[in-house]
């Protein structure tokens, strides 16, 4: 569980071991590594049924804020099975909102709570480090599974409001070329979490 000591030491963006809750201390964070690259874009291309490229593990520019956070099987001599990355906005903006960019558990391991303990990660840092208020996320629409779980976590769909959403949502001709938007976007308030530790499913 993450407590008072890793709560600090995540704020100061320090590196956090810590166990995901609800396994026996099987599972556990660790910050991403460079040795990590490999796997990491593997787990993210097969979540986008897309072949493994490098651009997939390719880590964020330099002068973009993030954490990228692992989890490990230790049954399995801590071999990395999942991640998740966020990225502030940095901007002075109110509300501030920091960006879910990915979140990926390897497929057999699914159904042990560590997409929904990956999520409340992200939520943690965007909270303490980014001091963001609003965190965001982008899902495919046919992702049926990533959407509950959001859902589940507490996530709203927000309607878009750019002006290619307008056109397609007021232009019948083009909603029956395009069909619906692939992507949609999710927010959810995150001031005053509940502990990490309490989520358990």
């Amino acid at each position: 569980f993450f407590d008072a000591q890793v709560s600090t030491a995540l704020s100061a963006g320090m590196p956090v071991p810590a166990r995901v809750p609800g396994h026996g201390g099987r599972y556990r964070f660790r910050e991403y590594e460079p040795v990590d690259r490999k796997v990491l874009g593997i787990l993210r291309a097969v979540a986008h049924d897309e072949h493994p490229t490098e651009a997939w593990g390719k880590p964020p520019h330099q002068s973009i804020v993030h954490r990228t956070v692992v989890v490990t099987d230790e049954l399995e001599r801590g071999r990395v099975i999942g991640a998740a990355r966020v990225i502030s906005q940095d901007d002075t903006d109110f509300p501030r909102v920091a960006h879910l960019q990915f979140v990926c558990v390897e497929e057999d391991k699914r159904g042990n709570g560590l997409g929904s303990a990956l999520v409340r990660w992200t939520e943690t840092v965007s909270d303490e480090q980014f001091r963001a208020s609003l965190l965001e996320l982008e899902v495919d629409r046919k992702n049926t599974r990533a959407i509950a779980l959001y859902e589940k976590l507490g996530y709203q769909q927000q309607q878009e409001t750019s002006a290619a959403s307008k056109a397609w949502s007021e232009n019948p001709v083009i909603r029956r070329m395009l069909g619906p938007p692939r992507v949609l976007r999710f927010v959810k308030e995150i001031t005053r979490l509940a502990p990490l530790g309490e989520v358990t499913n």
